[in-house]
């Protein structure tokens, strides 16, 4: 899995970390799913249970992000992310920050311009580099005419590079 390249320095080939990323992936999407669908099935939750891990500092960041996307400040979402973010969204995806700031990002300032949101539930868990973030939100107003009413839920997954959390992926969905 791993070889040494002409400088003599381990490298592990494209293939391996593609498949690293989808496993880490893979359990943060499996361990979460439990999150959603437990209010979703009516389940007995106590506001603590729906609110986790919010004083941790990579909190702080999904918070700041949030803040930016409902304030329309595209320099503090920048700031929020790493340079090389994969977003997905509807069947779409922004795989850089650059490509999703000069894009996508002005059609979510405009959706999030329209609508009051309400956060329903949000978890926050991290380990020394990788922190993950579960919200649930409640979408009610308009966008380009239509109503919109709905319950969203996105996955955020954060690195820590340097000692700065930065939003690495974000999987946004209804």
């Amino acid at each position: 899995m791993f070889y040494v390249n002409e400088y003599h320095n381990f490298r592990m080939p494209r293939l391996a970390v593609y498949s690293c990323t989808f496993v880490i992936l893979t359990v943060l999407v499996f361990s979460t799913a439990e999150v959603i669908a437990h209010e979703e099935r009516g389940a007995d939750t106590d506001s603590e249970s729906l609110f986790v891990g919010m004083e941790l500092e990579a909190a702080g960041v999904v918070k700041a992000f949030h803040a930016a996307l409902n304030e329309g400040s595209s320099d503090s979402v920048l700031m929020a992310l790493d340079s090389h973010v994969s977003i997905f969204e509807g069947g779409g995806v922004d795989r850089t920050a650059i490509e999703y700031v000069s894009g996508h990002m002005i059609a979510d300032f405009e959706f999030m311009s329209g609508v009051d949101s309400s956060v329903l539930e949000h978890r926050v868990y991290e380990s020394e580099e990788m922190a993950f973030s579960v919200t649930r939100t409640k979408y009610v107003g308009a966008y380009e005419g239509e109503p919109v009413n709905y319950t969203g839920v996105e996955t955020l997954v954060l690195k820590k590079k340097d000692g700065i959390w930065k939003i690495n992926h974000i999987h946004w969905s209804e």
